[in-house]
């Protein structure tokens, strides 16, 4: 699927967004905002896994599954080179 740069189908693309990560494990988004089309269909924007970071993109609702929240913290300590995840 393509996330584009506004939400809606005719504007330019930004990236692809898989729904596998190449590791063949589920993609997970993190869903920044919401807005709906002109015809009223309903579009998120989502921070996109590819480079640069920062990167954002539109998709339609429909192309993702069931909303989750993911209460887990990955803590990155540079000085040590140690990543955490805390629950």
């Amino acid at each position: 699927m393509s996330a584009r740069s506004a939400p809606r189908a005719t504007a330019p693309r930004v990236a692809a967004l898989a729904s596998e990560t190449p590791e063949r494990t589920q993609n997970t988004v993190a869903v920044l905002a919401h807005a709906q089309d002109r015809r009223g269909r309903p579009w998120v924007r989502v921070a996109l896994p590819v480079l640069p970071n920062g990167t954002t993109g539109w998709v339609p609702r429909r192309a993702l599954g069931g909303y989750e929240t993911v209460r887990t913290l990955l803590d990155v300590d540079l000085a040590r080179l140690r990543a955490t995840a805390v629950p």
